[in-house]
Order: C-alpha cells, then structure tokens, then sequence
C-alpha cells in the first residue's frame, strides 16, 4: 500500500458534513470530553478536521482559557468556529509545553510513515500536561482495501496508512 498525496481530506464536499449524524460519533465525543481534567485551560485539538470536536466545546468555554484546532487542509480548518492554525502536526507552530491538553483524535492512523515519529515528538513538545489519543482498535486494514478499477491500485476505505494496536 502506498500514499498517493491525493485525498479527499482537501474536498469541501467531505467537510461540510455533519460529523455528529455518524452513529457513535456524539458518544465518542462525550467520553473525550468527561476525560477532559479540572486543571484543563488550554486545549490544542491536533488533527481538527472541521473541528467537530473543538467547536462542540464551544458551550463549555467558561472552564477553557484557551482552545485551538489544528489541521493540514484549508478546507476542513475554515469551518472551525474558534481558534485555528493551518499546519501540520509533524511540523507545529508552537513551542514546548504551551498546551494543558492536545487531543489527538482518530489521526494517528493516516500520518504517513516518514512523519510518523516526528508527529509524536511535536505533540509530546508542545503539551504541558496530558495528551489524548483515539485510534480504531483492532482493525484490519486488509479487510478494507478497495480496489481502483482503472488502475489497480489498492487503498484503505478510511485513508488509514497504520494499524496501532496495544502490545500488552
């Protein structure tokens, strides 16, 4: 399986959806937030997308000084509501330990290899605090390869480039 650059995470189609009809995904979105700690005033929500998540803070701001979206493509960071940076979690704009929480939410998987380390090194640089991952548990990426008829080519249905399981 190879990255071909080409994605539909740069169509505006893709982001203006509504994430919150995707069954499970308000659930998902509530577990995140009740594992949000007291001391929690500054949030960097890396890999944003449309900012389904950050955005559904917005009701919660009272107990945030500060939160923040970021994502690679133009097309998912303009529809979030509050704060947002255009940029790449292998390469972040900001310096050490400057965020109480960075969330990381089902990202991991569709980091390319070459960026992979260097993604976690920016993330664990900039918190000061926690650090939230969701990934997929137990999936089989080769159970969802579709197949491009033209050209053969064959791909994860999700853009998924890695499987990330526990190694207890």
């Amino acid at each position: 399986m190879r990255n071909t650059g080409i994605s539909i995470y740069q169509d505006s189609e893709f982001w203006n959806r509504d994430f919150s009809k995707i069954s499970g995904e308000e659930e998902r979105m509530l577990e995140v937030k009740n594992s949000i700690q007291e001391d929690v005033k500054t949030i960097l929500d890396v890999g944003c997308g449309n900012g389904f998540f950050i955005n559904s803070l917005s009701g919660d701001v009272s107990c945030y000084i500060k939160t923040v979206g970021l994502y690679l493509s133009f097309e998912a960071v303009r529809l979030v509501s509050g704060n947002k940076v255009q940029g790449d979690v292998a390469r972040m704009p900001f310096k050490e330990a400057i965020f109480d929480l960075i969330t990381c939410l089902e990202v991991l998987e569709h980091i390319p290899e070459n960026d992979f380390k260097n993604a976690i090194s920016e993330i664990k640089t900039a918190s000061r605090k926690y650090i939230l991952v969701t990934v997929p548990n137990n999936e089989y990426l080769s159970r969802s390869l579709i197949q491009c008829p033209k050209c053969l080519y064959k791909f994860n249905a999700y853009g998924h480039l890695r499987v990330l399981q526990n190694q207890c």
